[in-house]
């Protein structure tokens, strides 16, 4: 289970105390709650007022902040590493089995898609390397996570694209923002 982390910061416009979500690690006190709605609902409800003893204001459009900065690091995440660091995929026989012609031997963290479809994540996905077939790979609609302005931004060599994030110690930041957008919307 994720977790979102609240901190707790001056607001010189306001001269308040403000309770702010962070998703890195950061020094100091803060206060953990689990990465849902219905949990950051029921947080927004009173229970910030306890967690920061009533000391701290709560942002009304809190839970679209969140979902607009996880969505956003998952971006900044991805932005971070050049194109040809992912693997472009060709469809297989089947609708969740894809092709690549790189070898993968660590694996792949995640299958990214240009393309809208019917939800945000799917599990169970495989790529066939050129070294090994691949299982249990989560494979993402870019377009329910991203902006269309992100998307358009991204210098993609053809269209329309999907592209396997290969399990590197580079990668691995990637792949928790995405699980973690997973999680929450």
């Amino acid at each position: 289970e994720l977790l979102l982390r609240f901190g707790q910061g001056w607001h010189p416009e306001t001269k308040a105390y403000w309770a702010f979500p962070t998703l890195k690690k950061t020094s100091g006190k803060g206060i953990y709650v689990s990465l849902s709605k219905k949990v950051l609902d029921i947080f927004g409800k009173g229970g910030y007022k306890m967690a920061f003893r009533g000391s701290a204001v709560y942002r009304v459009d809190m839970m679209d902040h969140v979902e607009r900065l996880i969505c956003n690091e998952s971006f900044i995440q991805f932005s971070k590493r050049p194109i040809d660091t992912f693997h472009i995929l060709t469809p297989s026989s089947s609708p969740s089995q894809w092709n690549s012609n790189k070898p993968s031997a660590m694996g792949y963290q995640c299958i990214l898609s240009f393309e809208l479809t019917d939800s945000v994540c799917e599990l169970d996905h495989q790529i066939q390397s050129i070294d090994a077939q691949h299982h249990h790979i989560p494979y993402y609609s870019l377009r329910h996570i991203w902006t269309e302005k992100q998307i358009e931004s991204i210098k993609l060599p053809q269209q329309p694209i999907v592209l396997g994030v290969p399990k590197t110690l580079e990668t691995v930041d990637l792949g928790v923002a995405l699980w973690r957008c997973r999680e929450f919307l």
